[in-house]
């Protein structure tokens, strides 16, 4: 799908990324105030992909993560489920036996 934006988008790729820029004028001595950054070197070309290579890899590992977890929770509640319908069932039955001999108890409304 094609963008349609008016604007450039705030969180679209820079062609150097805030943190790399920052790093590289903490490396700049203050005497070259006036020359631009605008042209980055191989070797900062290189920083920008493995960041991005690292935190694309570590994105995909928390999606992961995070998917295992749901996966474990949710066969927690199917677990739990099955154990109240085989508790509720007991009780229906107990309740019954009690009802033959005479003996009314009422559960009230599960």
């Amino acid at each position: 799908m094609k963008r349609t934006y008016l604007t450039p988008s705030a969180t679209s790729r820079k062609a150097v990324p805030a943190s790399i820029s920052r790093k590289l004028k903490r490396r700049h001595s203050a005497a070259f105030d006036d020359e631009d950054y605008a042209e980055p070197t191989k070797e900062v070309l290189d920083e920008i992909e493995n960041k991005r290579r690292s935190n694309t890899l570590a994105a995909r590992r928390s999606r992961k993560r995070k998917l295992e977890q749901t996966k474990g929770l949710q066969d927690t509640v199917d677990e739990l489920n099955t154990l109240v319908t085989i508790w509720r069932q007991r009780a229906l039955m107990g309740q019954s036996l009690l009802k033959q001999r005479g003996i009314v108890l009422d559960f009230g409304k599960a």
